[in-house]
C-alpha cells in the first residue's frame, strides 16, 4: 500500500494551517476575502491531489515529448511562468493584507529596487525551472525503469508458462 501523504503534501498541509492561523496574530485588511482565497486554493490542491493519482502514464507521454525539446527553453517558460505567479502574489497580498493596490505599491516603491525585485524573482525562478526539470527527469527515469522491470519480469513468466 502506497504512503497518504508524502513530503510535498505534508508542507502543503502546514502551509495551508499556518495561513490560516496567520490573522489571529496580525491585522488582515480583507479577513473574509484573505479566508475564501486560501480554502479556494485548499480545495484546488486536494483536488489536484486526488487527479493526479495513478498519472504516470500521462506523465511519462508528456515528459516523453516535452525532454526531447530545448531544455533551455522548459526552464525558462516554466521559470517565467512562476516568476510572473509570484509577482502577482506579491501584488495580491499587499491589497489583501494592507488594502495597497498595485498601482499604489509602484508609486511608493523606489524603481530600483522594482527592477532588483523582478530581475531577482526571475533568477529565482530559472532555478525553478531547472530544479523541476531534474525533478521530472528523476520521475521519468524511476517510471521508465519500474517499466522495464515489469516487462522483465512479464517474459520471465511468459517463458516459465510455456
Amino acid at each position: 500500500m502506497e504512503k497518504l501523504y508524502g513530503k510535498k503534501e505534508l508542507v502543503i498541509l502546514i502551509c495551508m494551517i499556518v495561513f490560516m492561523i496567520i490573522p489571529l496574530f496580525t491585522e488582515i485588511y480583507h479577513e473574509v476575502f484573505y479566508r475564501i482565497t486560501i480554502f479556494i486554493l485548499f480545495i484546488s490542491l486536494l483536488l489536484f491531489f486526488i487527479i493526479t493519482v495513478d498519472q504516470e502514464e500521462k506523465f511519462y507521454k508528456k515528459w516523453k515529448i516535452a525532454r526531447n525539446r530545448n531544455k533551455l527553453i522548459y526552464v525558462i517558460k516554466t521559470g517565467s511562468i512562476w516568476a510572473v505567479f509570484q509577482i502577482l502574489g506579491a501584488f495580491f497580498s499587499k491589497y489583501i493584507i494592507n488594502n495597497y493596490t498595485p498601482f499604489y505599491v509602484y508609486s511608493k516603491t523606489p524603481l530600483g529596487f522594482i527592477i532588483f525585485y523582478i530581475l531577482f524573482i526571475f533568477f529565482l525562478g530559472f532555478m525553478v525551472g531547472i530544479i523541476s526539470w531534474g525533478g521530472n527527469e528523476r520521475k521519468y527515469e524511476k517510471i521508465y525503469n519500474t517499466r522495464r522491470l515489469r516487462e522483465k519480469q512479464d517474459l520471465i513468466e511468459c517463458n516459465e508458462n510455456h
